[in-house]
Protein backbone atom coordinates (compact mmCIF):
# COMPACT_ATOMS: atom_id res chain seq x y z
CA UNK A 1 0.00 0.00 0.00
CA UNK A 2 0.96 3.30 -0.79
CA UNK A 3 0.77 5.98 1.81
CA UNK A 4 -0.27 9.73 0.75
CA UNK A 5 0.11 13.20 2.05
CA UNK A 6 -2.92 15.11 2.53
CA UNK A 7 -3.64 18.18 0.84
CA UNK A 8 -5.17 20.03 3.56
CA UNK A 9 -4.62 21.35 7.09
CA UNK A 10 -3.84 18.62 9.82
CA UNK A 11 -6.10 19.47 12.59
CA UNK A 12 -9.04 22.39 12.09
CA UNK A 13 -12.60 23.47 12.63
CA UNK A 14 -14.73 23.96 10.03
CA UNK A 15 -17.95 26.25 10.38
CA UNK A 16 -17.96 24.62 14.23
CA UNK A 17 -18.63 26.87 17.81
CA UNK A 18 -17.17 26.02 20.93
CA UNK A 19 -14.72 23.85 20.40
CA UNK A 20 -11.78 22.60 22.28
CA UNK A 21 -8.87 21.80 20.61
CA UNK A 22 -6.65 20.63 23.99
CA UNK A 23 -3.11 18.35 24.68
CA UNK A 24 -2.65 17.68 20.51
CA UNK A 25 0.68 16.85 18.65
CA UNK A 26 -0.13 17.92 15.29
CA UNK A 27 2.90 17.42 12.57
CA UNK A 28 1.67 18.88 9.11
CA UNK A 29 3.10 17.44 5.74
CA UNK A 30 6.23 19.34 4.91
CA UNK A 31 5.26 23.01 3.92
CA UNK A 32 1.65 22.01 5.08
CA UNK A 33 -0.04 24.15 7.44
CA UNK A 34 -1.31 23.00 11.12
CA UNK A 35 -4.57 24.66 11.10
CA UNK A 36 -7.20 26.83 9.39
CA UNK A 37 -9.97 29.02 10.43
CA UNK A 38 -12.80 28.64 8.10
CA UNK A 39 -15.90 30.46 9.78
CA UNK A 40 -15.50 29.09 13.40
CA UNK A 41 -16.25 30.95 16.76
CA UNK A 42 -15.45 30.43 20.20
CA UNK A 43 -12.77 27.92 19.77
CA UNK A 44 -10.56 27.46 22.75
CA UNK A 45 -6.84 25.91 20.95
CA UNK A 46 -4.24 25.35 23.82
CA UNK A 47 -1.89 22.74 24.96
CA UNK A 48 -0.72 21.76 21.48
CA UNK A 49 2.57 20.56 20.04
CA UNK A 50 3.93 21.42 16.33
CA UNK A 51 7.15 21.72 14.95
CA UNK A 52 6.30 24.80 12.95
CA UNK A 53 4.79 27.93 13.98
CA UNK A 54 1.29 29.02 12.92
CA UNK A 55 -0.32 32.04 13.36
CA UNK A 56 -4.12 30.72 12.49
CA UNK A 57 -4.50 29.71 16.62
CA UNK A 58 -2.23 29.58 18.76
CA UNK A 59 -2.49 29.25 22.44
CA UNK A 60 -0.56 30.54 25.73
CA UNK A 61 0.21 27.37 26.21
CA UNK A 62 1.23 25.52 23.11
CA UNK A 63 4.92 24.16 22.27
CA UNK A 64 6.60 24.52 18.84
CA UNK A 65 9.10 21.99 18.98
CA UNK A 66 9.57 18.60 17.27
CA UNK A 67 7.30 16.41 19.77
CA UNK A 68 9.93 13.74 19.18
CA UNK A 69 8.45 10.27 18.57
CA UNK A 70 10.68 7.26 19.20
CA UNK A 71 10.52 5.91 15.82
CA UNK A 72 8.84 8.01 12.44
CA UNK A 73 8.50 5.52 9.22
CA UNK A 74 7.13 6.67 5.88
CA UNK A 75 4.35 3.86 6.51
CA UNK A 76 2.76 5.20 9.73
CA UNK A 77 1.65 1.25 10.36
CA UNK A 78 5.73 0.36 10.82
CA UNK A 79 6.62 3.37 13.05
CA UNK A 80 6.26 3.85 17.07
CA UNK A 81 4.11 7.29 17.51
CA UNK A 82 4.88 7.26 21.32
CA UNK A 83 7.22 10.22 22.85
CA UNK A 84 10.78 9.61 23.61
CA UNK A 85 11.15 10.07 27.49
CA UNK A 86 13.15 13.60 26.58
CA UNK A 87 9.96 14.64 24.56
CA UNK A 88 8.36 18.19 25.89
CA UNK A 89 5.30 16.30 24.94
CA UNK A 90 5.77 14.25 28.46
CA UNK A 91 4.21 15.60 31.51
CA UNK A 92 2.84 18.83 30.02
CA UNK A 93 -0.62 18.90 29.00
CA UNK A 94 -3.69 20.24 30.43
CA UNK A 95 -6.14 18.78 33.08
CA UNK A 96 -9.04 20.62 32.02
CA UNK A 97 -10.59 18.07 30.00
CA UNK A 98 -9.22 14.74 32.25
CA UNK A 99 -9.38 11.84 29.71
CA UNK A 100 -8.99 9.12 32.41
CA UNK A 101 -6.69 6.77 29.31
CA UNK A 102 -5.12 6.82 26.50
CA UNK A 103 -5.71 5.25 23.08
CA UNK A 104 -4.62 2.61 24.35
CA UNK A 105 -6.37 2.44 27.65
CA UNK A 106 -3.59 3.19 29.69
CA UNK A 107 -4.64 5.55 32.83
CA UNK A 108 -3.76 8.84 32.50
CA UNK A 109 -1.83 10.80 34.21
CA UNK A 110 0.91 8.33 34.49
CA UNK A 111 2.70 10.35 36.42
CA UNK A 112 3.13 14.32 37.09
CA UNK A 113 1.09 15.04 34.23
CA UNK A 114 -0.66 14.49 31.65
CA UNK A 115 1.40 13.62 28.11
CA UNK A 116 0.29 15.53 25.16
CA UNK A 117 -1.10 12.77 22.10
CA UNK A 118 -2.48 9.67 21.99
CA UNK A 119 -0.45 7.92 24.02
CA UNK A 120 0.51 8.20 27.70
CA UNK A 121 4.04 7.38 28.79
Amino acid sequence: MEWGIVGYQELFPNRSDDVVILNNIIVPRPGGAVTSNNRNTSIRWDYNIYPTAQTVFAGANDIVADPNFIDIQPDPTKGNFRLAKNSRAVNSGSNDVPLLNDILGKARPKSAGRDRGAFEQ
